[in-house]
């Protein structure tokens, strides 16, 4: 599968994401664009306030241009369209991560 050599933590909503990334050290993070109590572009801004620099992608069903252009100016690292497919996420994962690492 998609996620063979890779460490993945699964979180359930943006809090969750956040209070995540802020605990431990990651590589990489993928949030959604519409997640409950703290969506994707809040939790980027939030994690970039406490000088996190970690590639992010973000993953919304939204895929039109202008959201794809919010993203590029928000300076997400990159994004996906949902549904995501396995493919896409694995070259996306290859591009930000050095094999076996954290996710």
């Amino acid at each position: 599968g998609w996620n063979e050599g890779y460490e993945v933590s699964k979180v359930f909503n943006g809090r969750e994401a956040y209070e995540l990334a802020i605990a431990q050290q990651f590589d990489l993070i993928l949030l959604d664009h519409m997640m409950p109590q703290m969506d994707g572009i809040m939790c980027f801004y939030e994690l970039r306030k406490l000088g996190k620099k970690i590639p992010v992608i973000m993953m919304t069903a939204d895929a039109t241009s202008a959201t794809r252009q919010e993203c590029e100016e928000v300076g997400f690292a990159d994004f996906l369209a949902k549904p995501v497919k396995p493919k896409d996420l694995e070259e996306t994962l290859k591009k930000y991560l050095p094999e076996n690492k954290i996710v």
